[in-house]
């Protein structure tokens, strides 16, 4: 019987304890053929349609499959849609920068805007809109199937980074923090060698590698004379943090010629989600004082 594997129960579990809502794994009885199924299913013929199933086709899933489903559902985030689109807009633009975990995507249908159903596939790393990548359906939800191969490994890497949020680089009173310069565009490559820095300015680690990256944030500490750029770069830890590099030495690639609109799309997404997050709890706090103020006087 097909099941889920645990690689996916464990994304699905992380999807939900950050308020979203998993809509499935294993496909129910309307699918028929696709990732949400296993071998039992795709060749119990009818209804399944065996070796003519899209989801046997590559090397990749035929030499790994199981009885296992190899696709997730995802429904809103924290009960919006739009943080569902904007989710699925960065997650998008996390496989075009070849974030780790990106290689065993197969395919991402999702809506950027609730209207337009697009694909964004593995296989060419290319967006794909019209008949045959995607139904309406997927205006109101995200279907990301995996290749079959990479049942074993996790796929919570490529999803981590978009819920970390940014600390609190300053002490109240002095004077530090983090300054946003410019929120402009630029594909960077930056040399093997170069130090990477906490949001702090605290060198971390250095790239092993030379690396590129599409940033939107330069950046600076109040006080500290050096610049930096804003980004997900690899760290002293396991995999890419929110980290910062020197401007100096990053070497300018200029606008990113494919899937520009997107990604700018989705940077800016994620910049009013963190608002909307600022603005509510400055509102909780506010209401607390408030509740607070009026234990007080009822006390008196």
């Amino acid at each position: 019987m097909t099941s889920a594997p645990a690689s996916l129960t464990a994304l699905g579990k992380f999807w939900t304890d950050h308020g979203g809502v998993n809509l499935g794994i294993v496909g129910n009885k309307a699918h028929v053929k696709g990732y949400h199924l296993g071998r039992d299913r795709i060749y119990a013929i009818p209804p399944g349609v065996g070796s003519l199933d899209y989801s046997v086709q590559i090397q990749r899933d035929r030499s790994g499959l199981t009885n296992a489903a190899s696709a997730i559902d995802l429904g809103k985030l924290n009960g919006s849609y739009t943080q569902l689109q904007a989710f699925s807009r960065w997650l998008v633009i996390q496989c075009t920068n070849h974030e780790p975990g990106w290689t065993d995507v197969r395919e991402i249908i999702y809506s950027p805007n609730g209207d337009t159903v697009q694909r964004w596939s593995g296989e060419d790393g290319h967006i794909h809109t019209g008949p045959g990548n995607g139904d309406s359906s997927h205006r109101s939800h995200t279907h990301i199937s995996y290749y079959r191969d990479s049942q074993g490994r996790s796929k919570l890497p490529l999803f981590a980074p978009y819920f970390v949020k940014p600390p609190d680089t300053g002490t109240p009173g002095d004077g530090m923090g983090l300054n946003i310069e410019a929120n402009e565009l630029v594909r960077i490559k930056v040399p093997a060698g170069e130090d990477v820095f906490d949001l702090a300015g605290v060198k971390v680690g250095t790239l092993s590698a030379a690396v590129e990256r599409t940033i939107y944030h330069r950046v600076n500490i109040t006080g500290d004379g050096r610049h930096f750029y804003l980004g997900q770069f690899p760290g002293g830890g396991p995999g890419p943090d929110l980290l910062m590099v020197r401007v100096g030495p990053a070497i300018e690639l200029g606008t990113p010629p494919t899937e520009c609109e997107e990604i700018v799309l989705g940077l800016k997404a994620q910049i009013a989600a963190l608002a909307i997050e600022v603005a509510q709890a400055a509102n909780d706090e506010r209401d607390r004082i408030a509740e607070a103020e009026a234990e007080r006087i009822k006390a008196i």
